[in-house]
């Protein structure tokens, strides 16, 4: 057992991501990889945002030589996580997560939907594109933890996409990004995770009859943490930093030797772990929370700012936080029904105080839209965040919602407001596209008329939980 008193590291090496990515540009005699091959850095940030950021940084800046790698290892704050072609409405409850203060973020790298906490610890594996093989680089978590918790390795088990399961239960998840002569290989480790919890978040809180993609779709597992396994030598508070420190260490001395065996899977790996003061098991702290302010993406020799790059920290971190990029996914068709039931009580929603006189025009209004069916229909497609096309199957209804939404921007529908204002929408319009249903006299009856248009857009709105972008 580790003494969970116990202070691992005295004076690690302080360094901000840019003095970092500076000193890693190119072949450099202040490399720190000049006297070691393998070498850790920990985030100084609990932001995911500003993590991928991190990540991004590097991948730009950072120079490796043959045999040279980088683990970063960084912890965030509540946070859903997809892959970079994967669809957000049909991965995460997007309500759900506005609601509680549960950040959602696109990556660039591929793979599937995250949920991350501060029980759950994130390793980046940086090495050069000849030697990328996530196969090895998740060798390393694997025979580091098998040590750790002193049991025997083959209870740990990877998947061809190279994810970790202990016991038959996942507890990572990788993706991957390779550039023009760097490759990234980051997974995610559930330490002391809130794994009951986490499925929450992650499935779709859209009412689709379908939802068609060609998105990426996530591989679900049953999932465990290693406290919840009871596999650690320490308790609930000093698991995390037990598990990130070890790791580190045994990166650091182990690390070369894993990546370079032709089969680490069949190696038998013997690891003393210093538990002095004069141990220090991971070698730089990185600040990265400093980078808000000033700090300009550089380039490693041979790399080049491609069109699209962002040029500083900040606006990258911004660019990643935007709708823009959460929604830049492959085009996809959501189809919706609607009852009469259900149109009344978008009315209530949208027009709660309604005189009585009114709600019956109304209502008569809303009858006559279901002469003919006892549910609308409607298929919306959505390419880049723009409403591309609309298909109802009420023709009179279909013409004019062709012509109100298509070219649209959208955003998910993660706040409660009435779906459109009176001033955004002209009811002339959609009035004479409904004339051979319905006879509307005069401004009042025309104001009744365009509560059915609201109140439908609030269903077609909350069903697909997305909505016009404001």
């Amino acid at each position: 057992m580790f003494a969970q008193s116990r202070r691992w590291l005295t004076r690690p090496l302080q360094l901000s991501l840019s003095d970092f990515v500076q000193r890693h540009t190119a072949t450099n005699p202040a490399s720190l990889f000049s006297s070691q091959k393998t070498l850790c850095a920990l985030s100084n940030s609990y932001s995911i945002f500003e993590n991928l950021t991190a990540e991004e940084a590097l991948l730009r800046g950072m120079h490796l030589n043959d045999g040279e790698s980088l683990l970063l290892l960084y912890i965030n704050d509540p946070c859903v996580v997809i892959g970079r072609n994967q669809n957000a409405f049909a991965e995460v409850s997007l309500g759900r997560a506005a609601r509680e203060g549960v950040a959602v973020a696109r990556r660039s790298s591929g793979g599937g939907a995250v949920y991350h906490d501060r029980g759950n610890l994130c390793l980046s594996f940086f090495t050069t594109r000849r030697e990328y093989a996530p196969e090895k680089t998740i060798e390393v978590v694997r025979l580091g933890l098998s040590t750790l918790c002193g049991i025997d390795k083959e209870r740990f088990t990877s998947s061809k996409r190279s994810d970790l399961f202990l016991d038959g239960h996942k507890i990572t998840g990788s993706a991957m990004r390779v550039q023009r002569d760097i490759a990234m290989h980051h997974c995610t480790l559930l330490v002391s995770s809130d794994t009951d919890g986490m499925g929450r978040f992650l499935h779709s809180d859209g009412h689709y009859d379908a939802l068609e993609t060609s998105a990426v779709q996530s591989v679900r597992s049953p999932v465990t943490s290693l406290l919840s396994r009871n596999v650690l030598p320490c308790g609930e508070d000093a698991a995390m930093n037990t598990v990130t420190h070890f790791l580190a260490h045994f990166f650091e001395v182990h690390g070369t030797s894993i990546l370079l065996h032709d089969d680490p899977h069949q190696m038998h790996v013997h690891h003393s772990f210093p538990r002095t003061e004069a141990a220090p098991p991971i070698s730089v702290h990185l600040g990265v929370q400093e980078m808000m302010k000033g700090f300009s993406f550089v380039y490693a020799e041979g790399r080049n700012h491609l069109s699209g790059d962002t040029s500083t920290f900040e606006d990258e971190v911004r660019r990643l936080r935007s709708g823009e990029w959460l929604l830049n996914m492959p085009k996809f068709t959501t189809t919706i029904g609607t009852s009469l039931v259900e149109l009344r009580g978008g009315l209530s929603a949208v027009a709660p105080d309604l005189s009585a006189r009114d709600r019956q025009e109304v209502e008569e209004y809303m009858s006559a839209l279901f002469s003919s069916t006892d549910r609308i229909t409607v298929r919306t497609t959505v390419a880049l965040g723009v409403v591309d096309a609309v298909y109802v199957n009420i023709a009179e209804l279909n013409s004019f919602l062709n012509t109100m939404l298509v070219g649209c921007k959208i955003e998910p529908a993660t706040k409660v407001r009435k779906s459109v204002s009176q001033e955004e929408w002209t009811v002339e319009g959609f009035a004479l596209e409904m004339s051979p249903l319905i006879s509307v006299n005069g401004d009042h009856a025309k104001q009744n008329l365009q509560l059915v248009l609201r109140a439908f857009l609030h269903c077609w709105e909350k069903k697909n939980t997305f909505r016009l972008a404001t």
